[in-house]
Parts: C-alpha cells; structure tokens; sequence
C-alpha cells in the first residue's frame, strides 16, 4: 500500500505492529465466525444422557402409539422427526438423512451414528434400510423388519 494510503486509513499501530483498524476488523471477523464455526462443529446433534436413555428403554418395553415415517423426514443423527424433508447424506451406497451440517459430518465420520437398535428384537439395525415409527413426541424408533413395527405399535 502507497504511503499516502497508509497514512489516510493507519494513523498508528498497536504494539504488536497491527494497525488498529485491521485489529477490530478480525476481531469482528471472529465474532461472527466463531458462532457459525462452533454450530457446524456441534451441529443440532445431541447426545442422550443414561438416565434419559434408560427412561426410553422401558417406553420402548411397553410399545407407542406409532405413526410410519418416511426416512426422508427424520434427523437421523437426533433420531427425531422433523416435519419435512431433510438433508440426503449419501454414505457407503446407502442415504441417510440429516438437519444440517453437523449432523452431515457426524454422520459421515462416525459410524456408530447410523446404527440404532430394534426396541422388539434388541438387533443393530441400519438406519438407512430400517422401518421408521415415529411417537407423539416425534421421537423415532427404527425396526428390523415390519413384523416388528407392528408387534410394538400399540393403536
């Protein structure tokens, strides 16, 4: 930058050389990408306490009133239904389906977050091939097969 350019838009310089001008411009820089770079990182996803998933784990013994969904409509990453369509996430031929960015990259990198287990038979079930109900909470149980889903079903 020209000297005369230089002096127009520095007058001075911090002690660590920065003009002052740059300095707040990346720290407004880093106010806004600090929160966009955190949600992505974190993402929508959360993960269940013990205490909750032991909660669930007898709603499950008991059986829902369930509604079949359809896998497009659901965050597999925070097992819920979302009332619309969702994110493809196209992994190892098979489509999963997430909320955002984050739920994309978790489920793209940890494999255990697309696997769920039977609440009938107690089997790993892929997420991508599973039978999907989804309670009055919009909490969503994937099964094996349909004999399942229908033997949990309570109407």
């Amino acid at each position: 930058m020209p000297r005369e350019a230089q002096s127009i838009f520095h007058t001075s310089v911090t002690p660590d050389g920065i003009p002052p001008i740059r300095t707040m411009m990346n720290k407004r820089v880093l106010l806004i990408l600090l929160p966009v770079v955190a949600f992505a990182l974190v993402g929508c996803a959360t993960k269940s306490s013990p205490a909750t998933e032991t909660a669930r784990s007898s709603e499950q013994a008991e059986g829902a009133n369930l509604v079949r969904t359809q896998a497009s409509e659901v965050c597999m990453m925070n097992d819920r239904y979302m009332g619309g369509e969702q994110m493809p996430i196209e992994i190892d031929g098979k489509t999963y389906y997430g909320c955002c960015a984050g739920c994309q990259a978790r489920l793209e990198h940890d494999e255990e977050t697309r696997y769920a287990i039977d609440p009938v038979s107690g089997a790993r079930v892929d997420k991508a091939t599973a039978i999907i109900g989804r309670d009055e909470k919009n909490r969503v149980y994937y099964f094996e097969n349909i004999e399942n889903y229908a033997s949990y079903h309570r109407p």
